[in-house]
């Protein structure tokens, strides 16, 4: 994940998280922000109390939420740490960045119709790897990845004040 998405996914939405995406996803983002913490430590750091350095870590990411422990802990992802792993793991959410991207793509430019599909076949898919991956993208959408249509699909954006519904009244 690359450090926008990690900033954009900071700011106190915890809640938000737990509210508006399946727990699957809020899961991921727990152990992806404890995962990153323990792969940035300095060898000299490594501390000794692995239960206070997740919460520490849940917390500076802002994705702890106490009515909702986490599930796993740090020792069930030695995989993670085994070497290589860690790479691919962190590239799938890079894939759901380009997926939602591209989907938004398709519904800014008229949805699912033959001249998409044709623009998509030709500067994207038939191409492989015949090409930078990222080159091919920017090619296909004409700039480079976002991450905002990921954080709307699963509901982490802020909606600007003027823009906001308003309060509904209480039921009766």
């Amino acid at each position: 994940m690359n450090n926008n998405c990690i900033k954009k996914l900071r700011g106190g939405m915890a809640a938000r998280m737990i509210l508006a995406v399946p727990d699957d996803e809020t899961e991921q983002d727990d152990r992806k922000a404890e995962q990153q913490a323990w792969h940035q430590l300095a060898p000299s750091d490594i501390p000794t109390d692995a239960l206070a350095f997740e919460a520490d870590a849940l917390r500076k990411a802002n994705v702890d939420f106490p009515a909702v422990p986490p599930r796993y802990r740090s020792t069930y992802f030695s995989h993670a740490f085994a070497g290589g792993y860690s790479a691919g793991y962190y590239s799938y959410i890079w894939s759901e960045v380009l997926d939602a991207d591209t989907v938004e793509w398709f519904k800014e430019n008229g949805g699912l119709k033959r001249e998409n599909g044709d623009h998509f076949r030709e500067t994207l898919l038939s191409r492989g790897g015949s090409d930078d991956a990222l080159k091919l993208f920017k090619n296909f959408t004409g700039g480079d990845p976002d991450v905002t249509p990921l954080l709307k699909r699963r509901g982490l954006t802020k909606t600007a004040p003027g823009e906001a519904p308003a309060p509904s009244a209480p039921p009766k």
